[in-house]
């Protein structure tokens, strides 16, 4: 992607970037909401997101990556094949089946 504006562009058609009155989970209300989950479904703009946050991420002294889960798993993904940095999945919930 040649720069931010046209990230920003290709983001607001994939309704990852909403505009109007939300509520967000801490209760104070926000102009716009940034919805990570469509992001699986376009590779061209993850992969570019991916190296934007790679970009404002630390050279040195970052170990592991963790997506908080569910919608910024597939970003950390990508950071993660894009960097070789190892990738960590913290669960939501416990799991009670296979080896927990």
């Amino acid at each position: 992607m040649e720069n931010k504006k046209q990230f920003f562009l290709e983001a607001y058609k994939l309704e990852i970037i909403k505009f109007g009155r939300f509520t967000l989970k801490s209760g104070i209300e926000s102009p716009f909401y940034v919805d990570l989950r469509p992001l699986a479904s376009d590779p061209h703009i993850l992969k570019h997101l991916a190296a934007h946050m790679l970009h404002l991420t630390p050279s040195e002294g970052v170990d592991l990556l963790c997506g908080v889960p569910y919608a910024a798993l597939p970003v950390a993904t990508a950071m993660s094949l894009q960097s070789g940095t190892p990738l960590i999945i913290k669960r939501k919930e416990a799991k009670s089946y296979g080896t927990k």
